[in-house]
Parts: structure tokens; C-alpha cells; sequence
């Protein structure tokens, strides 16, 4: 199951999407490694080269998102789990194709 548009949760704020990821720190590289069901719930699975310490992959995350999606960094927010390696997103002014 390769659809990533699963992972993406309409916000209940016009023009916003959240979505859930499952987030490996440390990584070699940063990428999109695609998407796995916990829970019922989609996550989008990342890998980030960044530690998490000091939120350093949190905004390494906010980065490496906002280039791949032509997004500025300001519509990303992680709303959930800043210590976690499960997180939730906030998207703002995106369209869900």
C-alpha cells in the first residue's frame, strides 16, 4: 500500500490538512520511506538525519518537508509528539490532490 494520500486528515480549520508520521532520527539520509497502518491510523514514515536532541529533528523534519512539498516552512507545524518519534503534523494552505 503505497497511496500517501491516506495519510493526510482533513483539519477541521479550512485549508489544513494534519498528518501522522512515524519518524526514524539519526538516519543517513533524509527521505519519505513511504507509509504504514498503527492503530488504524496512516503515518507517513520519514527518516532524518538529525538527532533528537534539543528539537533539532523536529525542525530538520520541517525542512526536509517543506522543500519536498514546495511549502513554505511557516504552513508546518508538529502539533503532537515533539519527543516522539510518532508526531502529527499541521498543513496548512495545501490542496489534497
Amino acid at each position: 500500500m503505497n497511496d500517501i494520500s491516506k495519510v493526510f486528515m482533513p483539519s477541521k480549520s479550512e485549508n489544513k490538512f494534519n498528518a501522522a508520521l512515524k519518524v526514524k532520527a539519526g538516519a543517513k539520509v533524509n527521505s519519505i520511506d513511504g507509509i504504514i497502518c498503527i492503530d488504524g491510523i496512516w503515518h507517513l514514515k520519514l527518516s532524518i538525519k538529525a538527532i533528537p536532541e534539543n528539537g533539532k529533528a523536529n525542525l530538520a523534519i520541517v525542512d526536509f518537508l517543506s522543500k519536498e512539498w514546495s511549502l513554505p516552512k511557516k504552513s508546518l507545524k508538529i502539533i503532537r509528539g515533539a519527543s516522539s518519534n510518532y508526531k502529527v503534523l499541521s498543513i496548512e494552505g495545501w490542496h489534497q490532490s
